[in-house]
């Protein structure tokens, strides 16, 4: 009997592979850091931030990108939100543009596999760690009598 961990990609795998329905959400907010006086009024850091994603979780069919126009946390911008259906929600701030893009799909993976939604501390990058504004239960199921 072999003592080895699991690879992380096939917890990953076992964790959402049979649930085609199973995805997360990333939204952005696309009018974080935008300048008042800015020309090109769809050149927003949360507008950079969602174009690049969306590039980037093309290629992962459990992640979706969603653009907002605004999360009302307009002094930690770039703010993003994290939802999955019975999963904790979270909300984050002071995300970069550029720099944090594969970080956010990295976090978007480990909440995926989660069953909760709460990503394990060695998973969470200097952004995620740094930047929580808020952390919200999951919607409970509605209640059935029977």
């Amino acid at each position: 009997m072999s003592s080895a961990k699991p690879h992380k990609n096939n917890v990953l795998e076992a964790a959402g592979a049979n649930n085609p329905s199973s995805v997360v959400t990333i939204f952005v907010c696309t009018s974080c850091g935008l300048s008042e006086d800015a020309e090109d009024l769809n050149s927003s850091d949360g507008m950079r931030l969602h174009a690049g994603l969306e590039k980037l979780a093309a290629l992962h069919s459990n992640i979706s990108i969603q653009p907002v126009d605004c999360l009302a946390v307009c002094d930690q911008s770039v703010t993003i939100a994290f939802s999955a259906a019975q999963k904790w929600t979270y909300v984050i701030g002071g995300v970069e543009a550029i720099r944090d893009q594969d970080d956010i799909l990295s976090v978007a993976q480990s909440i995926w596999a989660s069953e909760s939604g709460v990503p394990a501390l060695i998973d969470r990058p200097p952004f995620f760690r740094k930047g929580v504004i808020s952390r919200l239960p999951p919607v409970p199921l509605p209640h059935t009598e029977g």
